[in-house]
């Protein structure tokens, strides 16, 4: 099936390709559809991306209230990153989301969580080693992952950077699923992994940092 000209070749949609679901349980994903959201401005990736892994963590609705953005930006209480996040704003670093998302999980009490930050700055082995490793954990269900890519560079479209979580890891295709939060544009797609460790590897040229992706543990029994 024809795409629109935002998906190179090597993208495939989740909407066409679920076959991964046929064979594994995805956990990861099942922790993180239900809190499927859209960023709400042109600036707030890196909150939608927050905002679903906080509430993926929190595990079921069925006594809780769903939090939003503005809940979570309300519980991490920093003035800049609200700035930020806005219409017009600059985002958000890797480094600075992983400190918003500490912030975040002490302030819900999520107890057991934590998160590392990984920069990468050269798609070497060592570093597709690294992200190989974490992307299995992510299968197993003891971490989540948001990736922090240059988009152009991984799905063909978009000449800036992005976070959006992953939602699986295939290992037989050697690809991982976006569940991209520009949802005005994006869907969940497959990328290839090396497509993935490229986009993480190319740096920010505004804020001279490194992209990379960060992982988030989930506290054993969630």
């Amino acid at each position: 099936m024809a795409h629109a000209p935002k998906y190179a070749p090597w993208v495939s949609l989740l909407a066409e390709d679920r076959a991964h679901f046929r064979r594994a349980s995805a956990p990861a994903y099942w922790r993180l559809a239900p809190h499927y959201i859209g960023q709400f401005s042109e600036a707030s990736c890196s909150l939608a991306a927050a905002t679903m892994v906080l509430n993926g963590l929190r595990g079921g609705l069925a006594a809780k209230r769903l939090l939003t953005q503005a809940d979570i930006l309300a519980a991490v209480g920093d003035e800049i990153w609200r700035a930020n996040v806005q219409d017009g704003g600059r985002g958000a670093t890797g480094r600075e989301l992983a400190g918003y998302l500490w912030a975040g999980l002490a302030a819900l009490g999520l107890d057991g969580a934590g998160v590392a930050a990984c920069p990468v700055t050269t798609p070497g082995a060592a570093a597709g080693s690294a992200l190989r490793a974490a992307l299995a954990e992510v299968e197993a269900g003891r971490l989540l992952l948001i990736a922090h890519v240059h988009m152009a560079t991984m799905i063909g479209d978009g000449e800036y950077g992005h976070f959006s979580p992953v939602g699986a890891y295939d290992a037989e295709a050697d690809r991982a699923l976006i569940l991209d939060v520009y949802r005005v544009t994006y869907e969940p797609y497959w990328v290839p992994f090396e497509r993935l460790l490229a986009a993480m590897a190319i740096r920010d040229r505004a804020k001279g940092e490194p992209r990379g992706y960060l992982t988030i543990t989930v506290p054993a029994g969630s």
